[in-house]
């Protein structure tokens, strides 16, 4: 008996990440380097003291990353993505 393929537009989706920040790159714009970050879904780029969704960018720095500051006050480094 023939199975029938699934309806368009059900198929499961990507787990989402455990996490809402994520680090997608690094950018020079204006002479700054910026952090290109997703939140929540929503690509922004930062540079160090520029904040969006209650996150404040800290330092971006080209090896270590990103480092925020929280809406809640604590802080938290996204590292780059790998170059592999």
């Amino acid at each position: 008996m023939p199975v029938a393929p699934p309806p368009v537009g059900s198929s499961p989706s990507p787990a989402a990440s455990a996490n809402p920040l994520r680090l997608i790159g690094l950018v020079r714009k204006g002479g700054r380097l910026k952090a290109a970050l997703s939140m929540f879904g929503e690509t922004v780029v930062l540079g160090e003291g520029d904040e969006a969704r209650g996150y404040k960018v800290l330092s971006v720095d080209e090896e270590s990353g990103v480092r925020l500051k929280g809406p809640d006050g604590s802080e938290l480094s996204l590292a780059p993505p790998s170059s592999s």
